[in-house]
């Protein structure tokens, strides 16, 4: 798993091939108001928004952006756009699942950037703005066609979108329960499914580890956010089906709903009827809440 890219540098439907609208020249089309509307319409990047070269594509979802390069195709973006709607308003019902977790997504200024691998490294050797929290989607690994069944390489987008939304949005928001830092309800659920809790990364995990994840560049935080995404996932079906236990068994080792529940502790905190984590359904890039 690529490690999690999240930059806080300060704290209708369209198809591909569709032609560009032009957007107004209003700062609401880039920088994130918070309109809880849903506009899964590509426009050129406005001029406002502080993400331009290599940039030239825009949408919003509640508010929340996504911009991308031109060699993202707009069915791939269009399906992230859907992906982030998803898990935004899992039940989708047009309505976003949890006001303050998206007020803490607008109000950080959330933004899924889509681009090639060379394309976003150049833009990292820049100067990205501040004040924007920024999570990555590669075009190569945004895979819509998974959800039709190609299982050959796992759909990305259910990742990384996740990452921004969980992060940024409910890390924040619920900071005692989905917190990163040592003691949140979650981080204590994660250091079970580590074998104890790590600071830094152990030598070697406890044999009786389901969660093992051991990117150097991944602290305790990053492992937190890994681990939400993995318990989220599971939950939801994702990772059931021929050969995944095999691609991801250095770093999770359940992949059906009934291990989850048999072994972990963090499906029973992401599910809590306290709170509306996106537990109903696995996004698959068809947003039905227009």
């Amino acid at each position: 798993m690529r490690d999690i890219l999240l930059i806080l540098l300060t704290a209708t439907l369209a198809f591909s091939g569709q032609a560009i609208a032009q957007p107004k020249a209003t700062q609401e089309n880039c920088i994130a108001s918070g309109n809880p509307e849903v506009k899964l319409t590509i426009t050129q990047i406005p001029p406002e928004c502080p993400l331009q070269y290599p940039f030239v594509k825009y949408l919003s979802v509640f508010g929340v952006n996504v911009v991308a390069t031109s060699s993202v195709s707009d069915k791939k973006m269009l399906h992230a756009g859907n992906v982030l709607a998803q898990y935004l308003d899992n039940n989708e019902d047009g309505t976003p699942d949890d006001k303050k977790v998206l007020e803490m997504l607008t109000g950080e200024k959330a933004t899924l950037v889509m681009a090639s691998e060379s394309e976003f490294e150049e833009f990292m050797e820049g100067e990205p703005p501040e004040d924007i929290a920024i999570q990555d989607l590669l075009v190569d690994e945004t895979r819509p066609e998974f959800h039709q069944g190609d299982y050959s390489r796992f759909d990305a987008s259910l990742e990384e979108v996740l990452h921004l939304v969980q992060a940024v949005g409910w890390a924040n928001t619920f900071p005692e329960v989905f917190g990163t830092e040592p003691g949140s309800k979650l981080a204590d659920a994660m250091d079970k499914a580590r074998g104890g809790h790590f600071e830094e990364l152990p030598g070697n995990y406890p044999s009786g580890a389901w969660y093992s994840y051991d990117d150097e560049t991944c602290d305790y935080g990053c492992q937190v956010i890994e681990y939400s995404y993995w318990v989220t996932t599971t939950l939801l079906g994702a990772h059931d089906y021929p050969n995944r236990a095999d691609e991801i068994g250095e770093e999770w080792k359940l992949t059906k709903v009934s291990d989850l529940k048999a072994k972990d502790e963090g499906w029973k905190i992401i599910t809590s009827s306290d709170f509306k984590q996106p537990t109903k359904k696995l996004p698959d890039g068809n947003y039905l809440g227009l």
